[in-house]
């Protein structure tokens, strides 16, 4: 999920207003708005600390696996070629 997602989720979810966010996580509200708006990417230590102060937690997994993004794309492509293997195996 991009970080922009992540943070609104977690912020509704937890029922808070990004006025009372930024206030437990010390961060300007602006800044969460632009991060919010896509306007401005998150770095994981900051998304950690809006995460703590949310009440939740960040967890950064290292993987091969391609994102859900980049699969989408082959698999569009596979289908616009006919490939019907290739697009089930993706």
């Amino acid at each position: 999920m991009a970080g922009h997602l992540l943070l609104r989720t977690l912020r509704l979810s937890q029922r808070l207003t990004q006025s009372a966010l930024a206030q437990r996580a010390g961060i300007p509200q602006p800044s969460i708005a632009r991060v919010e708006s896509g306007q401005r990417d998150l770095a994981v230590g900051t998304m950690d600390r809006l995460a703590f102060a949310g009440g939740c937690s960040v967890a950064v997994l290292p993987t091969t696996v391609p994102s859900v993004a980049t699969s989408a794309i082959a698999l569009t492509e596979s289908i616009t070629a006919g490939d019907e293997d290739l697009a089930y195996r993706i």
